[in-house]
């Protein structure tokens, strides 16, 4: 079992959702939804930052879809639009 020695609210910081965003950004600036979301990227920040602080997040909807290369599988994957690209700067927090 892996053990980690970062506590939630060190995880949560606005510096580390930052870092997130920046690497979640890499060939993505020129999508219309992170242009978007990066017009309001500190009121944005901030709103997840807090959301989060007060565990009262919420994750948006999944896109599912079948690929059989190599072999069958049902995929979920986060939809990004302007109202939950969030989701994705989480994720990239979270790795």
């Amino acid at each position: 079992m892996k053990k980690f020695n970062h506590s939630y609210y060190n995880i949560i910081t606005v510096n580390n959702l930052l870092h997130a965003w920046e690497q979640f950004l890499c060939g993505k600036k020129s999508r219309a939804d992170v242009s978007v979301f990066q017009n309001r990227l500190m009121d944005n920040i901030c709103d997840l930052h807090n959301s989060l602080k007060e565990k009262i997040y919420t994750h948006g909807q999944y896109h599912a879809f079948n690929i059989s290369d190599p072999k069958p599988r049902n995929i979920h994957k986060a939809t990004v639009n302007e109202e939950n690209v969030t989701d994705k700067v989480l994720h990239t927090v979270c790795r």
